[in-house]
């Protein structure tokens, strides 16, 4: 799978196909974690928990999971009123079969189906597959912000590049219907906020993000005005996230 990543080559949808149809084959049950049933519950799940397992999120209600780890598989499927914040995924992301979901994810590849009146922020290699009966999906940009999270994304082998942070930004959608804004829609400017997450994740404050992203800062004649508003957010405690577009993040400042 290597060359699929190479940003300067296009990916036959024949071998990308064969990629999904081969990452998605079970692998040993003791490899697998289980979240499932969940009602109205808060439940974290770190690196030593499930670091390269595949997750199944199954059947959860009005509940908050988020996943400190670089996951090999996760698919969240039959679940309403949740949200699901997932560090990486090292292959593959699907959600299926679910309403009014929150998610945000960094994964190599993400596909959603038969889901309605749900909002997923993305980052990762591919734009996203959406397939099935969808209604009223939002796709944005990622907006996750914690110290980890730049380890966790090279661990799941997602490259840190412009490209993958427009990923969201055009789904291939495998269904027909009339009205393509019913199937998708992309989220607006002034509805991007920063995830927030609990105090287990402890952010990175404007003033240290050119350290871990330096798309955020552009050319260096705006250096010193960047650096002067950055010290103005660290001081009102405000987060923003790492990974989407500078517009987007400009609207939060």
């Amino acid at each position: 799978m290597t060359g699929l990543y190479n940003n300067t080559n296009k990916v036959n949808i024949n071998s990308l196909t064969d990629w999904i149809s081969g990452a998605l084959q079970p692998g040993d049950v003791n490899d697998v974690l289980y979240i499932q049933g969940l009602s109205k519950i808060v439940t974290i799940k770190d690196k030593q928990m499930c670091s390269n397992k595949e997750v199944r999120i199954i059947a959860c209600e009005h509940s908050y999971i988020y996943i400190d780890a670089s996951v090999r598989l996760i698919s969240i499927v039959n679940c309403v009123n949740t949200t699901v914040f997932v560090a990486s995924v090292k292959k593959v992301c699907t959600i299926d079969k679910c309403e009014n979901l929150t998610v945000t994810v960094a994964s190599n590849f993400l596909r959603i189906g038969n889901t309605i009146d749900s909002t997923i922020n993305y980052y990762g290699s591919f734009n996203p597959v959406l397939y099935g009966d969808n209604r009223g999906i939002i796709l944005g940009p990622y907006n996750g912000n914690y110290t980890d999270l730049i380890d966790r994304i090279k661990e799941a082998e997602i490259p840190i590049s412009y490209k993958n942070i427009q990923s969201y930004d055009n789904p291939l959608v495998l269904n027909e219907i009339e009205d393509d804004n019913m199937n998708h829609k992309i989220q607006k400017i002034d509805h991007f906020s920063a995830f927030i997450l609990p105090d287990n994740f402890k952010p990175i404050f404007p003033s240290s993000m050119k350290n871990y992203d330096p798309l955020i800062f552009g050319s260096s004649d705006k250096q010193n005005d960047k650096e002067n508003e950055v010290g103005t957010l660290d001081s009102t405690g405000t987060i923003l996230p790492i990974l989407c577009p500078n517009t987007y993040r400009d609207a939060i400042k």
